[in-house]
This record gives structure tokens, sequence and C-alpha cells, in this order.
């Protein structure tokens, strides 16, 4: 399994799990998981014609915001 077929796994568990109707997260931040899920997905899917540099760093700055923000409202 590539690294990114690694990534678009973790972004489809994320979906799935902000998808549950019993999810606590506001709405807003689930919409926006959502949305960010679906961008992963695209830009992983037009990787698989090549990758390119644009593509690669929009995916990696993808999940270095959300882990960003992850650590800074844990250290909250």
């Amino acid at each position: 399994m590539t690294a990114l077929d690694k990534n678009l796994k973790l972004w489809v568990g994320i979906r799935t799990l902000v998808s549950d109707a019993e999810n606590p997260l506001p709405l807003v931040i689930k919409d926006n998981l959502i949305r960010l899920s679906s961008f992963v997905a695209q830009k992983t899917f037009e990787m698989q014609n090549g990758a390119n540099a644009k593509t690669i760093e929009a995916l990696a700055n993808t999940n270095l915001q959300i882990s960003e923000g992850l650590l800074d409202k844990r250290s909250r």
C-alpha cells in the first residue's frame, strides 16, 4: 500500500466517523472535514495519472494543517 493509499484510507475513515449522526462535533466542523475528505479523494485520484509536485504539496499541506490544529487544540 502506497503512502497515497494510506492517506486516502485515513480520510475515508475521518469521513465515516464525522458522518455518524451520533458524532458530537459541531455541524460546521463535520461539514469542513467532509469537504476536506472529498478534496483529498479528488487529488489522490488525479495522481493516478501521474504525480505532480503541486498536488503532492496540496495533500501534504492539508494533512499538516489538520494535524497542527489538533495539536493546538490539545495543548489548550
